[in-house]
């Protein structure tokens, strides 16, 4: 467990029931969170750009501020929310047992809808294998997940967050909304296959 997933899950209350790298099964049946978190800081996004690529090749439609964009284009409005100083890129929550919800974020292909399409940027990452995935079994997922992503926001340094491309939902890269559905603004539409 890296110090920042720790320290969040610490701060939240919450045990770290494990770690494992992005691709392995979660030996857990319980109901949780979890955090994905890259190897090391970069202080520009790592995007795959073939990622992207493929990913405007499923989804026809995927706008970008009104048009059809290239793979750069995306992959240049993606870089407006990475935050350097962070090594978690993704937390997410889960009612079902983690193994499966975990088992689903694996298998879903980037641009698909199911079975488990939040946190889908994740996906275009270039080290994504590389990642490692923590959790913890939470009583009540749904407010662990809203404390976790406010104490995430709550350490990024004003000048980081007023650097992002929405300054006012200062999330992890890979999370669109918080735990009440705000959404980031980022000026796609139609991500997703219809």
């Amino acid at each position: 467990m890296t110090e920042e997933a720790g320290g969040l899950l610490d701060a939240v209350g919450l045990l770290p029931a494990g770690r494992v790298r992005w691709g392995e099964p979660i030996p857990c049946d319980k109901a949780g969170v979890y955090l994905v978190e890259i190897p090391a800081l970069y202080s520009i996004a790592p995007i795959d750009t073939k990622a992207v690529a493929g990913w405007l090749e499923r989804v026809p439609k995927l706008q970008l501020d009104g048009r059809r964009p290239t793979p750069r284009e995306v992959a240049a409005r993606l870089g407006k929310f990475w935050l350097a100083s962070r090594s978690v890129v993704y937390i997410g929550r889960t009612t079902a047992p983690l193994a499966e919800r975990i088992a689903a974020f694996y298998a879903t292909p980037l641009g698909d809808r199911s079975p488990h399409a939040g946190g889908h940027w994740i996906k275009t990452l270039r080290l994504l294998r590389e990642c490692w995935v923590s959790w913890a079994i939470a009583v009540d997922p749904f407010a662990s997940e809203d404390e976790l992503l406010t104490r995430f926001a709550a350490t990024v340094s004003p000048p980081e967050a007023a650097a992002l491309f929405d300054p006012e939902h200062v999330l992890p890269f890979a999370n669109l909304e918080d735990a009440h559905k705000v959404r980031k603004r980022h000026g796609m539409r139609y991500q997703r296959a219809q």
